[in-house]
């Protein structure tokens, strides 16, 4: 039985709910299609994240999950990407932030830059950065950073004025 989930509602609702799910399709994704080995686009949601790591919390948890809409599309160059799969991200984006309890104002958290920055360092060299984690840490590493985030979000959402 597969596991792909049709429905943008419930892919959202799963990933929030069971990161290490979204987790492990992210690291099966390979950057710049495949033209280098290792590159992966977990570990890039991972160095984005860590290179957020004084922002907000929400801003760090969007850092984590900005390519999770690649589980549904694929990673693809920004050279072949048109107006139609734009379009198509973005919604999914929107469907997550929503079930992240997310709202970003982003001229206080640019992770769109950071993603920019990284990505285009991984192109130029060939490989990740910064790498304080194993490849077989980072299926961990981000579930245990997401729920941690989403912790801190949803109490201090909870907290009254």
């Amino acid at each position: 039985m597969s596991s792909y989930l049709h429905d943008p509602e419930e892919w959202a609702a799963k990933c929030v709910d069971d990161p290490r799910w979204l987790a492990v399709r992210l690291q099966r994704i390979a950057r710049f299609g495949g033209d280098y080995s290792g590159n992966n686009v977990l570990r890039h949601s991972l160095e984005v994240a860590w290179r957020l790591r004084g922002s907000s919390p929400a801003c760090q948890l969007w850092a984590l999950f900005h390519d999770a809409h690649e589980n549904r599309t694929g990673d693809i160059r920004h050279e072949y990407k048109n107006i139609t799969l734009t379009a198509a991200q973005h919604h999914i984006d929107a469907i997550l932030k929503r079930h992240l309890g997310i709202g970003l104002n982003d001229k206080l958290c640019d992770v769109n830059m950071m993603d920019r920055v990284c990505g285009n360092i991984e192109f130029n060299t060939g490989d990740s950065m910064l790498w304080q984690y194993k490849e077989a840490e980072c299926v961990d590493v981000f579930d245990i950073r997401a729920r941690s985030l989403m912790a801190v979000i949803a109490a201090t959402a909870n907290v009254q004025p």
